[in-house]
């Protein structure tokens, strides 16, 4: 039976049903699935209209907002979104609602966009915002036909909805179905059009309302109210009063065409509104097993391989365009364009789904794309929407779970462009090609992201040709030190293959047993610990390790994840699973972000939204911890400190009497990343804000923890006023900040650092000089002992502090001895290393931080420090000693 030939009584019985609605059946699941992946062309059965389909309503958001709490409201959607149209009428109608509650809007709404692309903009565009309330409006744009897949937008809906899961447990989710004038015979029949028949499958699952917002514009028009689609008036309305909707048939009109949906919207949270059943915290078992939810987005710059001549376009080299207002260089910064037929954009990974994006306009092209060397399909970039620049690119079909191969070139085919615009019939735009001809001249390809589920591959070289000439690193030991084979020779083969065989045997603890899932959050994390707690600075540490394999996205999840768990006031807990009150992250989390940016081919951008201003309060927490108002903050104790048991120097837990000089240098280096992270954000107020905070923070340390009589950098006191009078490993972080004179370095290092009766033990460098009272090796009380064994973070530190202050023969004399350390002394890799003997403790098997040590050396001969804000890291171990990753293979 035809859709349009059922009975409007239908429509009269089903389009305006209201109360709970239960998920379907479950048994019928497995074959309407099947049904909908067998049809063709997006034609399987529709589910029934509801104009409200309440389930479990949003329980958490009305409680929370009647409570006066602070809630983010995130509208993720489409061009008929983005206006100030219902999206505002309906956060107006929040805010009149609850008018204690801190409502905050977010617009994550972006033109053209389906939840596919939705999907894999959900890292940028709505897990940083964490939100209370999710909007999603995708369903007018997901209606499937002969080039989309309808279980694919399953995939990407689901996805969506567990990102925002992952993002805050407790957020309340909401669909919206905006539909046009091409669904309304659909909606009169009682049937919700495809894309509304698509979520709801997911909606019921996870028992989330959904709002039909066009079903009582379908009924206006039907009763005579409204007419569809009519040129403009001054009062949105036509002459015999009825209500102009849209007037180009798709963007309802403002306000007249918006009141409408926002009516019908408000109608529908009153409802919700009513209701409360429970919400479990607990994720349902998934409706697709091959979900989205870790979809990611790549930068294709560095990962993939570009062959043939391209141009990398900025603000200065290309075109001046924007996307919904914001300019293509801030959304996709590595942006490559190439107009040479042949030249291709190549990508090895292993995984499911894979795509690439860059923009579309007037002058795209087609391309040919191949996976596995056999052709795959054609796509023509330019299309009926491209007389402008849009954010184009979309996954291909979801692919068998494995390594492939894929290949985007660019075909010597022309088009005709004029045709392709006057193909639109409703808005027929072919005339803009005789009108300016200079912009449809050149057939181009653009590639800026690759859209992944699965892991990137090695793939070769990585670099654009037109790029390829750029300078080496500078290095420390000179030529001979910098070639790989000339370090392979300075070891030995029979030390080489140890070493090969040694990061093999960490990387697979780490791939096996370091990366875990942690509650609800979509994407795995990392961690060094066999009992599965995420701290801190460790991450920092393990970061640049995984950094040597261009791994990014895992220590990026740790780090959205500790986001997430941040306080009104700013705190943010030092770990996860065991949550603090007292013991705040240590000053390492705007590091953490310049290196992950870093790692994303220099895209600072996925941090303007919220993250900045959280690791603003962040910080702002941690001078809060200044009872004497000096403007140094002090430790909880050593325990929170991360040096578990310098109790002398650091107090016991909850003392909170001990102003660290290694605070004071990890914060003063955290106001430099924010200066920097500012200044890559187009922020210079907040850039020059923050380094002058770090000016000043640098002068504070070394007037008050300098000695000048000792030649040491020793803590304060907060209840005396007085230095602590303990030798320990902190007293060289002034040399890793760079905050020492180089007065001040040289006494350091001369009299204290390479002292052997201190610190310069066989094994350097020991946690506690050795003439400290409770100095001590080995292990009393299985504690984690910083009161004289070896650390490999602390000495990686110090060896690119003596390197920046230009003793580099103390700098190759600690990366050697760390390194026989870590790879000679010991069989396996350990927590902390007795600095006499050598002999690991703690952990065993541990494939945390001490992963440093084996790479000490290299950095030295290849001038590498990831630490460094300008240059960031690099695969280091992948590119320079073909040490793969275990998925790499």
């Amino acid at each position: 039976m035809r859709v349009g030939s059922l009975p409007l009584r239908i429509f009269a019985v089903l389009a305006f049903a209201m109360g709970p609605s239960g998920p379907s059946d479950a048994a019928t699941t497995p074959d309407r699935l099947a049904e909908i992946g067998a049809s063709k062309n997006g034609a399987f059965a529709l589910g029934p209209a509801r104009e409200f389909a309440l389930r479990g309503g949003l329980p958490n958001f009305f409680k929370r907002a009647k409570d006066g709490e602070k809630l983010t409201v995130v509208y993720y959607g489409t061009s008929v979104t983005r206006p100030p149209g219902w999206r505002q009428m309906s956060f107006d109608w929040l805010q009149n609602r609850f008018p204690r509650a801190d409502l905050t809007m977010v617009d994550a709404s972006v033109g053209g966009s389906g939840s596919i692309d939705g999907v894999f903009r959900a890292d940028r565009d709505l897990v940083p915002h964490r939100p209370d309330l999710l909007f999603i409006e995708f369903a007018g744009n997901d209606n499937p036909d002969s080039r989309s897949r309808p279980l694919d937008v399953l995939r990407a809906v689901e996805g969506i909805v567990r990102k925002a899961r992952g993002a805050n447990p407790r957020v309340d989710v909401c669909f919206v179905y905006a539909f046009g004038s091409g669904d309304f015979a659909t909606l009169r029949a009682g049937l919700a059009p495809r894309g509304a028949t698509l979520h709801d499958l997911v909606a019921d699952n996870y028992n989330l309302p959904s709002l039909h917002m066009s079903m009582e514009v379908a009924r206006l028009e039907q009763a005579g109210k409204l007419v569809n689609h009519a040129p403009a008036t001054p009062t949105g309305l036509t002459d015999d009063g009825k209500i102009i909707f849209t007037n180009d048939g798709s963007h309802p009109t403002i306000p007249a065409g918006h009141r409408v949906w926002a009516d019908r919207v408000i109608a529908g949270l009153e409802a919700l509104e009513k209701i409360s059943p429970p919400l479990s915290p607990e994720l349902p078992e998934p409706l697709m097993a091959d979900h989205w939810a870790a979809a990611k987005t790549l930068p294709a710059r560095g990962l993939a391989r570009f062959s043939g001549q391209w141009q990398r376009l900025t603000r200065e080299t290309g075109p001046s365009a924007a996307v919904e207002g914001i300019s293509i260089y801030d959304w996709i910064p590595q942006l490559m364009r190439t107009v040479e037929p042949g030249a291709f954009v190549k990508v090895r990974f292993k995984g499911s789904v894979v795509g690439l994006r860059g923009v579309t306009g007037p002058d795209s092209g087609v391309i040919e794309v191949t996976v596995d060397g056999k052709a795959a399909e054609r796509q023509a970039q330019f299309t009926g929407y491209s007389h402008s620049v849009r954010y184009g690119g979309k996954p291909l079909s979801t692919l068998a779970w494995g390594e492939h191969t894929v290949r985007w070139t660019l075909t010597g085919e022309r088009i005709d462009k004029r045709a392709v615009l006057d193909g639109d019939k409703r808005r027929p735009r072919g005339q803009d090609v005789l009108d300016h001809p200079e912009k449809y001249a050149e057939h181009s390809l653009s590639a800026g992201e690759i859209l992944l589920v699965g892991e990137i591959l090695p793939v070769g070289d990585a670099i654009p040709q037109a790029e390829s000439a750029a300078s080496p690193p500078s290095t420390i030991g000179g030529a001979e030190d910098a070639c790989p084979s000339a370090y392979r020779a300075a070891i030995g083969p029979q030390r080489w293959q140890k070493l090969a065989t040694r990061l093999d045997e960490v990387n697979h603890d780490i791939a096996t047993r370091g990366i875990r899932k942690f509650r609800d959050f979509p994407e795995p994390m990392l961690t060094g610990y066999a009992y599965e707690e995420f701290y801190d600075w460790d991450l920092y540490f393990e970061s640049l390790y995984l950094s040597y394999y261009g791994k990014a996205d895992v220590g990026l999840a740790n780090f959205r994840a500790f986001m997430s768990i941040q306080k009104r006031n700013g705190y943010i807990s030092r770990m996860l699973q065991r949550q603090q009150s007292k013991h705040q992250f240590k000053p390492f989390l705007a590091q953490m972000a310049v290196l992950g940016s870093q790692q994303l081919g220099g895209d600072y951008e996925w941090l303007r939204a919220s993250y900045f201003e959280q690791l603003g309060r962040y910080l702002d927490r941690w001078f809060w911890y200044d009872n004497d108002n000096n403007g140094l903050p002090m430790w909880n104790s050593a325990d929170s400190s991360g040096m578990d048991n310098q109790d002398s120097r650091a107090g016991k837990i909850d003392t909170f009497q001990c102003e660290g000089v290694d605070l004071a240098c990890y914060l003063y280096r955290e106001l430099q990343a924010m200066a920097f992270i500012a200044e890559k954000l187009g922020k210079p107020d907040d850039s020059r804000a923050y380094t002058s905070r770090a000016t000043a923070l640098a002068e504070l340390i070394n007037k008050t923890f300098w000695d000048e009589t000792d030649g040491f950098y020793y803590d304060r006191s907060e209840r005396t006023g007085k230095p602590i009078k303990v030798k320990t490993v902190t007293g060289f972080i002034p040399l890793w900040a760079g905050i020492a004179s180089p007065q001040q370095a040289e006494r350091l290092v001369r009299e204290h650092l390479t002292n052997e009766k201190e610190f310069w033990l066989k094994y350097p460098v020991a946690t506690y000089a050795a003439t400290e009272p409770d100095f001590y090796q080995g292990v009393r009380k299985k504690e984690c002992n910083w009161r004289g064994p070896a650390w490999i973070p602390t000495n990686y530190m110090i060896m690119h502090g003596l390197v920046d202050y230009g003793y580099k023969d103390v700098a190759r004399e600690l990366a050697d001895r760390t390194f026989r350390l870590v790879l000679d002394e010991n069989s396996t890799t350990r927590e902390f290393y007795d600095s006499d003997t050598g002999r690991g403790n703690g952990m065993n098997p541990f494939w945390g931080w001490s992963a440093l040590g084996y790479v000490m050396p290299l950095e030295l001969a290849t001038g590498t420090n990831p630490m460094k804000f300008e240059t960031g890291p690099r695969p280091l171990l992948s590119q320079n000693l073909d040490v793969s990753w275990p998925t790499d293979r």
